[in-house]
């Protein structure tokens, strides 16, 4: 059996006929050799509803009382934002379909991605489909960490939310007349720093050392983000858990 697979980001008007031609000429060539079974399928990548007709007839707009006895050529479709991803027999295939569907999704707070059970080729997969070229350049950055699953994801995020946020406070920065704007801006974004910041912090002690004390807890979440994104790069390099309070500011 040979399967071909067409993927698509954007509707193709055409796409009914141009299938048609394409699984001609392989039927042809593969006919010549040793004829075996040929399926051929279009993954649509695109955030969008698809708008172009999946047949033939359709496409050419051939009036009903025509099409009897005419080969419609059907087209196989799978839109993955419309997906159900239990359709699929493969974890990977179920997972970038989910990462697909929440980034097109996406309210532009990484805690969406909080729980992720991912490979990192899965990730780069959905993150390259969805056209995230932000986010897909921080994963690459974090190529030699040994971030994995929702940590991976969730500081490539938080990586490139900072560089957009303080891209866009540097380009209205000359626009900006009243002090209290940019002190606003400010704010919004440590906030989204803060809370990814505890959560990563929590999620990595709890993994290496089982608990993470509710005082404990309470002692790191007055820390500033300064020092939040210290701790969080201590944890790694801990014996134990009692060596984080050596980081803890009063």
């Amino acid at each position: 059996m040979v399967l071909g697979i067409e993927n698509q980001k954007n509707t193709h008007p055409r796409m009914a006929s141009r299938m048609l031609l394409y699984d001609a000429a392989l039927i042809d060539a593969m006919s010549r050799k040793k004829p075996c079974i040929y399926i051929s399928l279009v993954v649509y990548l695109g955030e969008k509803r698809w708008k172009a007709k999946t047949n033939v007839l359709d496409e050419l707009k051939v009036p009903k009382q025509y099409r009897k006895g005419l080969n419609n050529w059907e087209t196989y479709f799978i839109d993955l934002n419309r997906t159900d991803p239990n359709i699929f027999q493969h974890k990977d295939n179920q997972d970038v379909t989910k990462l697909i569907q929440a980034l097109y999704n996406w309210d532009g707070h990484s805690m969406i991605f909080k729980g992720l059970n991912m490979t990192r080729e899965v990730i780069l997969a959905a993150v390259s489909a969805t056209n995230s070229y932000e986010i897909l350049a921080e994963l690459k950055s974090l190529e030699e960490t040994s971030l994995e699953g929702e940590d991976y994801m969730c500081q490539a995020v938080t990586n490139a939310l900072k560089k957009a946020a303080q891209q866009a406070v540097d380009e209205a920065r000359p626009a900006i007349l009243q002090e209290g704007m940019l002190e606003g801006e400010r704010k919004g974004m440590q906030k989204g720093e803060r809370n990814t910041f505890l959560h990563l912090i929590s999620k990595n002690y709890i993994k290496k050392f089982g608990s993470l004390s509710e005082e404990l807890k309470a002692k790191i979440s007055e820390q500033t983000n300064e020092n939040l994104e210290m701790i969080l790069d201590a944890i790694p390099d801990l014996h134990n858990g009692q060596d984080i309070m050596q980081f803890l500011v009063n």
